[in-house]
């Protein structure tokens, strides 16, 4: 089993006008589960949360809930540092777990739904947990079994490790990250902050909960609000479930906003949406917001390296609309040459973020991404997006990750997509890139030179591949464009078949 260190850095405790040794001044910010003891005891008969299947806990009752998930990990050998892996699917006890393991001092992990065996099996052998919830482990009843008598006291250090992000690069291999508390409470800080959410809020979680829906479940429950989960999004129930609720804000993706558009309702109590994952297209904005003007409409772009960064707010949607805004809670945003050198507003370069929410180490063994020597002893971490500062600030991305392909608000990387194709027996050549589609941002669509059918390439991508990094459109081609130092060019074939 692998244990996780805290990380304790120097520049963000001078950022917050502290020392380390006076970090217990910090616990009520930046340990997440403190934020909710403060909710529960300001309000404990007050409803908390609302499972996919109408069961309804106060806070005082999710406080119960999980000190016994917390105790019954204790019990099973979970020492703090530790990684805990959900195999759940997307099981909305996750939410209560992901608690549990802040009061423990655990660190959290959860697999994908979407994920092959190979892909699970690599993420598991990188982390190595001490114990799987799901999958292969014990389940949840097993975990409140096993609690006991006496309670596990808050784990109270905000440079405990929190979570592991897994992101890939381009190679195709997911870098494995940490994430420590103080990171994870102070995105949710800035959550809380920036959309303004208070004790009213009744949050609707239709995101996965192995990714971004679960860190906006936890600021609406900071504050005292109320969580209802969904298990799926609905696109023909999204409207309905947010009057049937009362719902007044909720996280989605692009394509789940493009889609639920095509479907009536109109939703009086929704007044704040965040839209995250991928651009948002202007025409879905102003048809969003045309249907419903009360609409507090939210742009966040963040990645696994730097965390949440820039947030485009509701009176700049339409003045701004390719925007994703400026920076909030503390980060920062350098955009640079290829010497690591700032470059003038306007001008295309290097995305670098650096700030209380960035990845605290990369864990893995890939190595993170390589960057100027100097910026990385500033502190400065990169996803690898290509993007300019206007006059005011604000970012805009010009291409995310180069070639990194958005499908549905989900990464897609083309080297692990090639990788799998270039696999297959009679293909000598294969290009993947994204293609603009309205309703997904981009579909991931391949295009091969070899004596292979159309239907056996993707025959071997279904094996191997997560489906939504599944081609959808596979097409074979005489030849591919290539570079003049003879490398096949993605940019060149993505340009070439966007026109056709």
């Amino acid at each position: 089993m692998l244990s996780f260190p805290a990380h304790p850095d120097a520049r963000s405790y001078a950022q917050y006008g502290g020392a380390p040794n006076g970090r217990s001044n910090f616990h009520r910010l930046f340990v997440p589960y403190r934020q909710f003891q403060i909710a529960m005891l300001r309000a404990p008969d007050k409803l908390a949360l609302v499972s996919p299947f109408d069961d309804r806990y106060s806070f005082a009752e999710l406080d119960k809930l999980i000190r016994d998930l917390a105790s019954g990990m204790r019990n099973l050998g979970v020492q703090p540092g530790e990684a805990v892996c959900a195999r759940i699917g997307n099981h909305w006890m996750q939410v209560p777990w992901f608690l549990a393991l802040m009061r423990l001092g655990a660190v959290f992990m959860s697999i994908s739904k979407y994920l092959t065996p190979v892909e699970a099996d690599y993420q598991l052998d990188q982390a190595r947990p001490r114990l799987i919830v799901g999958e292969g482990g014990v389940d949840f009843d097993d975990l409140i079994a096993a609690a006991s008598d006496d309670p596990v006291a808050p784990h109270a250090d905000e440079w405990a490790p929190s979570h592991i992000r897994f992101s890939s690069g381009t190679t195709g291999k997911p870098k494995m990250m940490l994430v420590n508390q103080r990171a994870n409470a102070a995105n949710a800080k800035v959550i809380e902050d920036v959309m303004r959410l208070d004790e009213q809020d009744r949050h609707l979680l239709v995101g996965p909960l192995s990714h971004a829906g679960l860190h906006y479940a936890l600021p609406t429950l900071n504050v005292g609000g109320t969580v209802f989960i969904k298990e799926a999004f609905d696109k023909a129930t999204f409207w309905a479930d947010c009057r049937r609720h009362g719902i007044t804000s909720s996280m989605v993706v692009p394509t789940m906003l493009a889609t639920a558009l095509d479907y009536e309702g109109d939703a009086p109590t929704l007044q704040k949406v965040v839209s995250l994952g991928a651009s948002l297209a202007p025409t879905i904005k102003r048809k969003l917001l045309a249907r419903f003007p009360h609409l507090g409409l939210y742009e966040l772009y963040g990645s696994s390296e730097g965390g949440s960064t820039t947030w485009l707010l509701p009176h700049d949607q339409l003045r701004k609309p390719s925007s994703c805004g400026r920076a909030y809670g503390g980060q920062e945003i350098l955009v640079a040459d290829d010497a690591g050198d700032r470059v003038p507003a306007g001008t295309i370069g290097n995305v670098y973020v650096r700030g209380p929410m960035a990845v605290t180490a990369y864990v893995g063994e890939v190595p993170p991404p390589a960057i100027p020597e100097a910026l990385q002893r500033e502190g400065w971490v990169t996803a690898g997006d290509v993007g300019f500062l206007d006059e005011e600030g604000d970012l805009t991305i010009a291409d995310r990750r180069v070639d990194l392909i958005l499908s549905g608000g989900l990464n897609v990387y083309p080297a692990e997509v090639e990788a799998v194709l270039l696999g297959v027996a009679g293909i000598i050549d294969v290009a993947v890139v994204g293609l603009p589609d309205d309703r997904w941002g981009q579909v991931v669509s391949a295009f091969y030179v070899g004596d292979v059918s159309e239907a056996a390439a993707l025959a071997a991508c279904r094996q191997e591949l997560a489906s939504y990094k599944v081609p959808r459109n596979m097409t074979r081609v005489d030849a591919l464009p290539r570079t003049s130092s003879g490398k096949t060019s993605r940019r060149m074939v993505k340009e070439m078949f966007s026109k056709a």
